[in-house]
C-alpha cells in the first residue's frame, strides 16, 4: 500500500467492520392505456382512467411526432453539464470474495446512505460530465480514470468498474453494474454519496427547464387568447 492510500484510508476512519445496507425498495408501476380527446384523457378501451391518488407523480409517454414543432425541440434538446472536476477521488462499491485485505472498508458516518460491502478508489483523469436529453435518462461521459490500487487506467468509469469487478468478484457471471448506484463522491458536507444523486439533480435542474418552456408557452397562449377575445368584442 503506497503513502496515499494509507491517507486515504486514515481520512475514512477504516474500521475492520462492514455496515449492513437493507434491501432496495421495488418501484412497481402499472402502464394505464390512453387516448388524448380535446383536452382530457380517456382510457383507450372505453370508459373512465383508474382512480389515481392525489399528488402521485408519473410520466406520460408519447409519440414525439404528437407534440408540436417547439415542444418537440425543447423536449429534444441535448446539452452537457460537468458533474465532477479531473481529480476527483471516487470509491467502487463491491461485494469482494477474494483479496479482501486490499479494500477499503469505511465507517457508517461516512457515508450518506447505508452501505453493504468494501470499496476501491477510483480518481478522474479528466472532468466528468453527463449528456442531458430531456426527460429521457441521462448518459455519463467515457472519462478515463485511474485505479491506484490495481495501477490500472480504465477508458470509463462503466471500464473502471468491471475491470474492479473482475478482480474482486471473480464469482459473478458478468461484471457490469450501474456507475450510478456503485460510485460514491463525497459531497460539500464531508460524507459520501452515490452519483445517483447528482444525477437526480441533474435531471431534475433538466425537467425543471422544461416546466420554465411550459409557462412561457401557456403564458403566450393566455395572452393571445386574451387579446383575440377583445378583438371579437
Amino acid at each position: 500500500m503506497n503513502l496515499k492510500e494509507q491517507q486515504f484510508q486514515g481520512e475514512l476512519r477504516v474500521r475492520e467492520r462492514v455496515v449492513r445496507m437493507p434491501p432496495e425498495s421495488s418501484s412497481r408501476s402499472v402502464h394505464i392505456p390512453v387516448q388524448k380527446r380535446g383536452s382530457t384523457f380517456e382510457f383507450l378501451y372505453g370508459g373512465s382512467l383508474p382512480e389515481i391518488r392525489d399528488g402521485t407523480k408519473g410520466y406520460l409517454i408519447v409519440p414525439l411526432d404528437s407534440l408540436n414543432p417547439e415542444d418537440r425541440a425543447a423536449f429534444e434538446k441535448l446539452h452537457t453539464e460537468r458533474l465532477l472536476p479531473k481529480g476527483t477521488r471516487l470509491l467502487v462499491l463491491v461485494q469482494a470474495t477474494v483479496f479482501a485485505d486490499e479494500l477499503l472498508i469505511p465507517s457508517s458516518e461516512a457515508f450518506a446512505i447505508p452501505v453493504d460491502g468494501a470499496f476501491v478508489e477510483v480518481e478522474l483523469q479528466e472532468d466528468l460530465t453527463i449528456l442531458l436529453r430531456g426527460t429521457k435518462p441521462p448518459i455519463l461521459s467515457s472519462c478515463p480514470c485511474y485505479i491506484p490500487r490495481l495501477d490500472i487506467q480504465a477508458r470509463s468509469l462503466n471500464h473502471a468498474y468491471s475491470l474492479i469487478s473482475e478482480r474482486y468478484e471473480p464469482h459473478r457471471a458478468s461484471h457490469t453494474g450501474n456507475v450510478f448506484q456503485k460510485v460514491f463522491r463525497r459531497s460539500a458536507d464531508g460524507t459520501w454519496e452515490p452519483l445517483e444523486a447528482l444525477r437526480k439533480a441533474a435531471q431534475k435542474s433538466e425537467e425543471e427547464r422544461l416546466g420554465e418552456h411550459r409557462r412561457k408557452v401557456a403564458g403566450t397562449t393566455s395572452w393571445f387568447a386574451r387579446v383575440a377575445s377583445r378583438l371579437k368584442t
